[in-house]
């Protein structure tokens, strides 16, 4: 499933009681579960009179990064072109493993992408910044020099 992928599943798999404060992913919305009461696998098996399991989200998962994989190029070819582009990153913890959220942004477009490092690997992995020609704004942290 790659490491987004798996990235997505454990984020999918967090408990209500354990919401993650700011990230956006297809499983969880910007506002934490614990602030409205509603958490979207509960709403699915009350509609549905069946727990989600874990197989169904690995499977939404996968069917979303293949369905969007075009999307992500774009935006990532969109923002490698931009004349001004915010980078930034923030740490989390997916069962209790340290992960990092990075961002790239405009006005117009945002990308996220989980990986496991902060420094350089996560950037080039991403494939957003090694081909990015514009200003970039950003906290000044060693690895957006690179």
């Amino acid at each position: 499933m790659g490491e987004r992928g798996e990235c997505l599943r454990r984020l999918a798999q967090r408990p209500p009681k354990d919401p993650l404060p700011h990230a956006t992913t297809p499983t969880h919305s910007a506002t934490p579960p614990t602030r409205t009461g509603i958490v979207p696998w509960e709403i699915v098996a009350d509609l549905f009179g069946q727990p989600v399991s874990e197989g169904l989200l690995e499977a939404a998962v996968t069917g979303c990064t293949t369905a969007l994989a075009e999307t992500e190029t774009s935006i990532k070819q969109g923002l490698a072109r931009a004349a001004v582009v915010h980078f930034d990153e923030t740490g989390m913890s997916v069962e209790g493993k340290s992960m990092w959220l990075h961002s790239a942004s405009t006005p117009q477009v945002t990308h996220y992408a989980c990986h496991a490092q902060r420094g350089a690997t996560a950037p080039k992995a991403i494939g957003i910044l090694p081909t990015f020609g514009g200003r970039a704004i950003h906290d000044g942290f060693s690895s957006y020099w690179q």
